[in-house]
């Protein structure tokens, strides 16, 4: 298994044209392999952070909304929601970073837009096609600016420890089911905690956790609080 991701930057690196063509050809040999992909791809050995414009004070209670994004195509019902929950953190799975089936944006940044919240996005898959059999028919002939999928946190709250947790690695994407979604990657779940310093929730941890490893019965976006985080090395957000 691979190690925990405690690397941040402002900005997480695509993979460029050639990586993903050479992954793509291997995807279709019986005996490819997405190792060689998943260890020398950046996009999964960071953590991508933007702090809050304006950090919000500890509200004295946390409500928290764990949402299933369906690829975050569209950002205002999503932000409709989290409103409308009262919620001071998303959790959110299924977030597109540069794919034309969401619009080729950053869709975290645009969700964020205008507004008070950062946000933490982890890499779970680098897409190696337009996604499913339907979203490759409504996509025919585009090209994915980033090619990336993953788990996100949004809110105001101040963060630290930002992690990036692998949960398998076991290729079961890579070669596609039914002809598409050709994936390189694993379920993750991306962590943080809140700052120590600004609320008495400061041990605990919440965790955008992803869906079981098989395509077929999966859950939704679940979350829970790990008071083992303080043994993980602070690194602010």
């Amino acid at each position: 298994m691979r190690a925990i991701v405690d690397r941040i930057v402002p900005r997480i690196e695509a993979p460029d044209a050639a990586s993903l063509e050479r992954a793509r050809r291997a995807s279709r040999l019986p005996q490819g392999r997405q190792d060689p992909f998943l260890e020398g791809l950046p996009a999964f050995h960071a953590v991508e952070s933007m702090s809050p414009g304006k950090r919000l004070p500890w509200p004295g209670h946390l409500r928290i909304a764990a949402l299933n994004a369906e690829r975050l195509r569209d950002r205002p019902a999503l932000r409709g929601l989290i409103a409308r929950a009262g919620a001071h953190a998303a959790l959110l799975s299924e977030v597109d970073l540069g794919m034309a089936r969401s619009g080729n944006v950053h869709n975290l940044r645009e969700l964020v837009a205008g507004g008070e919240e950062g946000y933490l996005f982890g890499t779970e898959f680098v897409e190696l096609d337009l996604g499913s059999e339907d979203e490759i028919r409504r996509n025919a002939g585009a090209r994915n600016a980033a090619s990336l999928h993953g788990n996100g946190i949004v809110t105001a709250l101040a963060l630290e420890a930002p992690h990036l947790i692998p949960l398998e690695e076991n290729g079961l994407w890579f070669h596609g089911v039914k002809g598409a979604q050709h994936r390189i990657g694993g379920r993750m779940a991306l962590a943080a905690r809140l700052d120590a310093a600004r609320g008495p929730c400061g041990s605990w941890a919440p965790i955008s956790k992803a869906r079981p490893t098989r395509p077929t019965g999966r859950l939704r976006c679940g979350t829970f609080c790990a008071p083992s985080m303080p043994s993980l090395r602070a690194s602010p957000a």
